[in-house]
């Protein structure tokens, strides 16, 4: 998934509460990283279709979840996290302009 499409999310009303969305108003590429950085996730080079940028893998986020998170906040979580990785994915198309996709 796309930096950009991450910071978009977490921007962004109708995905995030008003809190967070005006907790990562400040946030920008540098500071995910920056952030992930300690857990073991650096940013990579991703292609989605013919559009490409920097992005981290699901796979990467979940064994960094799986390590660091409460066995029992992600069972809380795990329904709304299906919910919002699809929204994600839907979302992260609309981004990607058509003539690079």
């Amino acid at each position: 998934m796309f930096t950009r499409v991450i910071l978009a999310f977490l921007k962004d009303l109708e995905f995030a509460p008003e809190s967070l969305v005006k907790k990562y108003s400040v946030l920008d590429e540098m500071k995910i990283a920056q952030s992930l950085r300690p857990y073991g996730i650096k940013p990579i080079a991703i292609r989605i279709g013919k559009a490409v940028g920097k992005g981290y893998t699901i796979d990467e986020l979940r064994d960094a979840v799986a390590r660091y998170v409460p066995r029992a906040e992600i069972d809380a979580r795990v329904q709304d996290l299906d919910m919002e990785e699809n929204a994600w994915y839907d979302r992260e198309e609309e981004m990607v302009p058509a003539d690079k996709a």
